[in-house]
């Protein structure tokens, strides 16, 4: 990183946040509700902010207005070239996401280039807001100082209610969030769930997420699940949802799992522990902050592992019910206002504003 520019921009006041991010009322990953809901915040606080696009970007950064930049880990490949035109050297930060080099996916040649993007693009900007001490410490153990980076945790809608307890039913109602990709482990979930499926009445998984982001993948589980009776009756992939929708679903589940490979900070578990559910999922990441015997949940090493304990409390209800009175009363809830004032407590704001957003 270039500390000469942070030393001489962090004394005066950034008047303007600009998000180069994808739009906020895109599909509802990670990343954009952070995004989204942050900058909403930090406006209810009197700070100016507008998402813009990369393009929109290499524009701005030509005008002497200044600006404060806050590029999304999803455009590490354009850094460098936004950079170039960073002519007045206003302060540009990288918003951390995820990473290449956390995150495998692509062949060979696509990680290579992937994780040389990271890699230039964490030498240029000047710091980086991240989403969990998790991230924090990979970047810190991948060299970038650590003096270069806030964490600015997620936090979850405020009205989320306190006292959630889902009608009764039959079934136990297991419920996956995850725009399907195989970094996401559905097909290996059902895979292994399909081997040791007790009776449809039993048990019922909902996936909830966008079935476009890898067509071909979630055509697989698709095929997958019509191909197994037992799956067919018991797995209902319902595509995408407003997040709203998404956290109501949640309120009338039973039990929230995650066959994640990786979570950078992973806001469906925060938001199911601020609902009080009792979390089963795979180590990897951040997950570990969220899920633990204390608050009815429980982390596993591997699919088989997890499945099986699914299957377990789908059997035992009286091990459910116990499991979900730990939940409750291990409700942890943040708002996104104390995540504001986190992050102008570092970075500031000039409520008047400045320039022409």
């Amino acid at each position: 990183m270039t500390p000469n520019r942070v030393l001489r921009r962090e004394s005066t006041p950034e008047r303007t946040h600009l998000w180069v991010a994808p739009p906020f009322d895109g599909p509802p990953t990670g990343g954009t509700l952070y995004n989204a809901a942050l900058a909403r915040a930090l406006s209810e606080r009197g700070a100016r902010c507008l998402r813009i696009d990369v393009g929109d970007a290499m524009a701005r950064l030509l005008s002497p207005v200044e600006y404060a930049y806050w590029v999304d880990s999803l455009y590490l490949a354009a850094v460098p070239e936004l950079a170039r035109a960073n002519v007045h050297r206003a302060p540009m930060r990288l918003v951390v996401h995820y990473l290449p080099s956390l995150v495998s996916r692509g062949d060979g040649a696509e990680r290579s280039r992937a994780e040389r993007d990271e890699r230039a693009a964490l030498e240029i900007v000047d710091g980086c807001l991240v989403t969990s001490a998790y991230m924090a410490r990979c970047l810190t153990a991948g060299g970038v100082p650590a003096d270069r980076i806030v964490v600015v945790e997620p936090a979850v809608p405020a009205w989320l209610p306190t006292d959630v307890d889902p009608p009764p039913s039959s079934e136990v109602r297991a419920l996956l969030v995850a725009n399907l990709s195989p970094a996401k482990g559905l097909l290996e979930l059902i895979g292994t769930l399909a081997e040791s499926m007790i009776s449809a009445s039993d048990l019922r998984l909902t996936v909830v997420g966008s079935l476009e982001m890898d067509a071909d993948y979630s055509e697989a589980c698709r095929r997958f699940v019509d191909g197994v009776a037992a799956l067919r009756t018991s797995v209902d992939l319902v595509g995408p949802l407003p997040h709203e929708g998404v956290l109501r679903r949640m309120m009338g589940s039973d039990v929230v799992v995650s066959a994640s490979a990786m979570e950078s900070y992973g806001m469906v578990l925060a938001e199911a522990r601020a609902l009080g559910l009792p979390i089963l999922a795979l180590r990897g990441g951040n997950v570990d902050s969220h899920v633990g015997p204390e608050s009815g949940g429980a982390l596993f090493p591997d699919i088989g592992a997890l499945v099986r304990d699914l299957i377990r409390l789908a059997r035992d209800r009286n091990e459910l019910r116990r499991r979900q009175g730990l939940a409750r009363s291990a409700r942890r809830t943040r708002s996104w206002d104390e995540a504001a004032v986190e992050f102008l407590s570092t970075f500031g704001a000039d409520r008047a504003g400045d320039g022409d957003a």
